[in-house]
This record gives C-alpha cells, sequence and structure tokens, in this order.
C-alpha cells in the first residue's frame, strides 16, 4: 500500500486543527495536553508512546477513581446527618 505524502500531511492538520478547537473550548485541558506532548517528546520508539500514553491514562483514571471515592464519602456523610437531623 502507498501512502500519499500530501493525503498523510493533510490528515495530519485535520487532526491538529480538531485538537486545536478542541483545546479552545476547553481551555481547562490545555495544561494536560501540554503535559502529553512534553511526555511524547521523551518517548521515542511508537511501542513506547502507547506505554507512557497508557501509564498517563492510568494515572488519571486512578485519581478519578479517587475523586469518585471522596465523593460518594461526602454523599454518605451528608445522607447520614440529614438522617440523624431527622430523628
Amino acid at each position: 500500500m502507498i501512502i500519499d505524502k500530501s493525503d498523510l500531511f493533510g490528515n495530519i492538520k485535520k487532526a491538529v486543527d480538531a485538537r486545536n478547537k478542541f483545546l479552545e473550548e476547553h481551555p481547562e485541558l490545555k495544561d494536560f495536553q501540554k503535559e502529553i506532548e512534553k511526555e511524547m517528546r521523551n518517548a521515542g520508539s511508537y511501542e513506547n508512546r502507547a506505554v507512557v500514553l497508557k501509564a498517563m491514562m492510568d494515572k488519571r483514571m486512578l485519581e478519578l477513581k479517587q475523586n469518585l471515592l471522596n465523593l460518594q464519602k461526602i454523599v454518605n456523610d451528608s445522607t447520614a446527618d440529614l438522617s440523624r437531623s431527622k430523628k
């Protein structure tokens, strides 16, 4: 299969433009994008890039899990407080 370089660069440009538009709509993610770009510069091979991305996603998932557990505790504590105040 022969890949036309103009198609390849056109697709890359479309992807970068879409990412930039997304970041404009979600500026809270710009720092995370900078972190991704920094890690990717140091990753080297495609295999290493995949490993780095997985590690970054795993880290974010653990942070999300911890935040959900904290939220669950707040809800449970609030529910318990409401139950006690009704007695």
